[in-house]
C-alpha cells in the first residue's frame, strides 16, 4: 500500500463522513509537497 494510499484509509477510518474537499486539505497540511 503506498503511503498515500494509506493515509487516505486511515482518514477514512477516523470520520466515516469526511468529505472530499476535507481530504485535499488535510494532504496539504500534513504532507505538503508530496502530492
Amino acid at each position: 500500500m503506498d503511503a498515500h494510499e494509506a493515509f487516505i484509509v486511515e482518514m477514512i477510518d477516523d470520520r466515516k463522513d469526511v468529505t472530499l474537499d476535507e481530504m485535499v486539505e488535510r494532504l496539504s497540511v500534513e504532507q505538503p509537497g508530496e502530492h
